[in-house]
């Protein structure tokens, strides 16, 4: 004997106040953001429980006792094998065996054996089989790998930089003056301009100093070489004051 369901699934609250039924169709249209919550559409109805009103709902409440005859359909079928109802993502199964049957269980190189009889709940627990007379059940199982390595930073991060590129690394402004955490949108606005004033200021007094490196290069040149042209000519006048002593010492 067996309850006709009208939906192929069920669902309610914790209390068992609200509840609501789809079908698998329905179910599958659903977003699952992981493995056991489902996100649906409102175009399923949300009932509130009455007693012995709809035929699910009052068998799964905690104060039934007895099956609502009044409200649920029974049915009849001759069961020549166990018949097995899978348990939602649980390694669970619900079993009616309409005679005693040997089970074995098999989880690796270890092997078990039970007797089903009557109806009851059976539990398999991961990456284990089960083999009765007429199926085989597999349990559901999770393999993680973890395939990240540890990163491995080089001990001098400089290493392969240029001189040049040092000096450059050294005037980066590391620290900004944002004394206050931001708030806003309009605060990190205001933060990236200023940000971009003082990078602009830094680079035209950096242009400022590199002209003034020229221009004082150009003019130490300028002055070396009037020095210069000086001492070749005071050279010149000592050299000629000095041959014309000799010259006239010789004459006398």
């Amino acid at each position: 004997m067996y309850i006709a369901t009208k939906k192929d699934f069920i669902f309610t609250d914790a209390m068992r106040h609200k509840y609501g039924k789809m079908t698998y169709q329905e179910l599958k249209a659903c977003f699952t953001p992981n493995a056991l919550p489902y996100v649906c559409k409102e175009n399923v109805p949300i009932l509130t429980y009455i007693p012995n009103e709809d035929c699910e709902s009052t068998l799964i409440h905690p104060f039934t006792i007895s099956i609502p005859n009044n409200v649920c359909e029974q049915r009849l079928t001759n069961l020549e094998h166990t018949y097995w109802i899978p348990l939602h993502l649980s390694n669970e199964w619900l079993y009616v065996a309409p005679k005693t049957e040997l089970f074995t269980v098999l989880c690796g190189s270890v092997k078990s054996q039970l007797t089903l009889q009557s109806r009851g709940r059976l539990f398999l627990p991961p990456r284990c089989k089960g083999y009765a007379t007429q199926s085989t059940i597999y349990a559901l199982s999770t393999l993680v790998r973890n395939n990240s390595q540890k990163d491995v930073l080089p001990v001098e991060t400089d290493c392969c930089l240029t001189k040049y590129e040092k000096e450059q690394l050294r005037e980066i402004p590391l620290q900004k003056p944002l004394a206050n955490i931001l708030s806003s949108v309009e605060d990190s606005n205001l933060a990236s301009v200023k940000i971009e004033l003082q990078g602009m200021i830094d680079k035209e007094q950096r242009k400022q100093f590199e002209r003034f490196k020229v221009f004082a290069t150009a003019w130490g040149s300028v002055v070396s070489t009037i020095v210069t042209l000086i001492v070749i000519i005071c050279c010149s006048c000592c050299f000629c004051v000095v041959g014309n002593v000799l010259f006239g010492y010789g004459t006398n």
